[in-house]
């Protein structure tokens, strides 16, 4: 059962990974569990169990497959399942390998970004991003790490293929405005979120490190390339030009840059990142109201947008 598939109403029995389940207590004193569970394409949904076993109360199965038996239902403009049984599965499923995917394989990616940095010219800037690269926090995570722990590009591949979408976009840019450093800018693409394979940990979901949080990937993607620029001993030009750059791609300080972009670079890689990770949730969003339930041309309340979004009319007026 894909829960992409699931319809209000409808009543299933299927085997998902619990990705969290924990007692809580409702407003009459009850307990119930509450679960996100996730299927084998990487979905999630959220699911509630009222009066419960006392098994279950005692160990809610987080972090393991579970079979249910439950209803869909909507709530607050969202499916959701109304459980009515919960066990342990018989057959325990590879919770990592359950974890959404980029639309193209790591070795694809990986291939695509070496035939990248074989097109760049300025032979500073490419030890650098070579240096970067392989770093061993670096090569042992680039292939699998999300881009994000939600929002855009979460998924098992999500930053090689977030950084790939970037260096497309900068291409046009760079063949439009002459005035622009082509190997610079493709430079900070690839360099912008390396920061994120310190950031983030990868288990049975992405999560934010210890690091991730008390310093960020902006800070750390900064060390990482200033550490490539000493090793290679670049010069101090390309270092302050490069290191800029991972310092100023969230574009404003309100959005947490340390910097605001103060090159023509600088100024380009932030808007193309802004293209790349804001387009890709609204394509995501799309295909979410798509699965709607109803026959409205909108899907359902969007909290995160503050929006409904449009994926068009049922018949023609």
């Amino acid at each position: 059962m894909k829960i992409s598939e699931l319809t209000h109403g409808a009543k299933i029995e299927a085997t998902f990974y619990a990705l969290s389940s924990e007692v809580r207590t409702s407003s009459a004193g009850n307990p119930f569990i509450s679960a996100s569970l996730r299927d084998t394409e990487g979905d999630t949904i959220r699911a509630v169990f009222f009066d419960p076993p006392p098994s279950l109360i005692k160990e809610p199965l987080s972090g393991q497959t579970v079979d249910i038996r439950a209803n869909a239902d909507t709530f607050r403009n969202q499916l959701n399942l109304k459980l009515e049984s919960m066990v342990l599965s018989k057959t325990q499923l590879d919770a990592t390998a359950l974890l959404p995917k980029a639309s193209k394989s790591p070795e694809v990616l990986s291939e695509q970004l070496s035939e990248v940095l074989g097109l760049i010219d300025n032979v500073e800037i490419s030890d650098v991003i070579a240096a970067v690269l392989h770093n061993e926090h670096v090569s042992s995570k680039l292939e699998r790490w999300p881009a994000a722990k939600s929002r855009h590009h979460a998924s098992v591949g999500g930053l090689l293929e977030h950084i790939l979408e970037l260096v497309q976009i900068a291409e046009v840019v760079a063949e439009l405005y002459e005035e622009i450093d082509r190997d610079l800018l493709i430079a900070g693409c690839i360099l912008h979120d390396i920061g994120k394979v310190v950031e983030l940990d990868v288990d049975d979901d992405f999560r934010y490190t210890a690091t991730g949080v008390m310093i960020g990937h902006i800070v750390i993607g900064d060390e990482l390339v200033g550490e490539a620029c000493k090793a290679t001993d670049c010069s101090k030009d390309t270092e302050l030009r490069l290191r800029h750059m991972v310092l100023s791609h969230h574009g404003t300080k309100e959005w947490g840059a340390p910097v605001v972009p103060q090159t023509a670079e600088a100024m380009a890689l932030h808007h193309i990142d802004q293209i790349s990770s804001q387009t890709r949730q609204a394509i995501d969003k799309v295909k979410e109201a798509e699965n709607k339930k109803d026959t409205s041309s909108f899907g359902n309340y969007d909290r995160t947008w503050n929006r409904n979004w449009y994926v068009g009319l049922e018949n023609s007026e």
